[in-house]
This record gives C-alpha cells, sequence and structure tokens, in this order.
C-alpha cells in the first residue's frame, strides 16, 4: 500500500487539470486520487483489480459525493 496525502494529490490535480477535465487513475487503491478529483469538480475512470480496494475507493467517492456543497 502506498498512502497518499490528501493535500498533495488535490494540489497535483489542480496544477494538472481543469474543471470538468477526464482524471485517470490507473491505481485506484484506496480511492484518494479519484475523491480528490470529485472535491475538485473532475470526472475520473479509475482502475483496481484488488476486490478490498475497489470496495474502498467506491465507499470514498461515495462519502464525497453526499457531502454538501455551497457552489
Amino acid at each position: 500500500d502506498t498512502i497518499k496525502p490528501e493535500k498533495l494529490t488535490r494540489e497535483l490535480i489542480l496544477i494538472s487539470s481543469r474543471p470538468n477535465d477526464l482524471i485517470l487513475v490507473p491505481f485506484a487503491g484506496s480511492g484518494t486520487e479519484c475523491a480528490m478529483a470529485v472535491k475538485e469538480k473532475r470526472n475520473f475512470i479509475g482502475f483496481e483489480i484488488t476486490e478490498k480496494h475497489a470496495e474502498m475507493s467506491n465507499k470514498r467517492v461515495s462519502m464525497i459525493l453526499k457531502e454538501p456543497t455551497l457552489f
């Protein structure tokens, strides 16, 4: 497992993309990049072959999507 801080991942997404861009996450793992893409209003496609990690990633993104936003 490689744990990536949300803050770092978020900054990389902001630097390298614009709102509504498509982010490719070839190794989704726990879903940090996917969740941060959603927070920054980017679309994403994530791949994960481990069922445990795929479920974790899906739950993480679902939680972000349920959070209320101001805009």
